[in-house]
């Protein structure tokens, strides 16, 4: 059991982000720079807004956060932010993006393996919208849980991508098997 209340909680509480998941977002993005300065990005599961607070201070003023959540999203107060409340299944935009981000989880069960796999499933989805509104050569960034479907979806993610790596951020929490993969240069070709 993980405390729920720890180090990057009350750091975000501090700084007025609302989530912890906002540091994962700012470490790997200094890392990988997969947002950058006038951007336009989907957040797919985007609430609390802890990843559109981070994608917005990087995008600035010229450029745009969507974010997606089935779950009520309180508003963030700029011109350059919209949320909209939608199920992945039902999500459709004409918009065109440089970045899809999905930080998305199931609904944990405590069962690992159908957790995992409902994990799997919800980042095939985040994908097939990825595939849908990324700009050529446009960046992807998906959590998923570990387990033996991410061989398959990684295989997936290469066939589409130049680059994937794979990368746990050193704000994840002890004992979570979730990992993050990192895809840029998506290759609208492949389609």
């Amino acid at each position: 059991m993980y405390k729920r209340k720890d180090y990057y909680h009350e750091r975000a509480k501090k700084e007025g982000y609302r989530s912890r998941a906002a540091y994962k977002l700012k470490e790997i993005n200094k890392r990988f720079r997969l947002i950058r300065k006038g951007g336009y990005v989907l957040d797919l599961g985007c609430s609390p807004g802890g990843w559109m607070q981070v994608a917005r201070e990087i995008v600035g003023e010229r450029g745009y956060v969507l974010g997606m959540d089935k779950v009520r999203t309180l508003p963030l107060h700029y011109d350059n932010v919209d949320i909209i409340e939608s199920d992945l299944e039902e999500f459709h935009t004409e918009m065109k993006f440089n970045v899809v981000l999905s930080d998305i989880s199931p609904k944990i069960m405590g069962k690992r393996d159908i957790d995992q796999y409902r994990s799997y499933i919800l980042a095939k989805k985040a994908l097939e919208i990825a595939e849908k509104v990324l700009e050529d050569r446009g960046n992807f960034l998906v959590k998923i849980f570990q387990s033996e479907d991410v061989k398959s979806f990684s295989d997936d993610l290469m066939k589409r991508f130049g680059y994937v790596k794979f990368y746990r951020p050193r704000s994840t929490r002890k004992g979570s098997s979730e990992i993050y993969i990192i895809c840029k240069s998506f290759k609208t070709s492949c389609l």
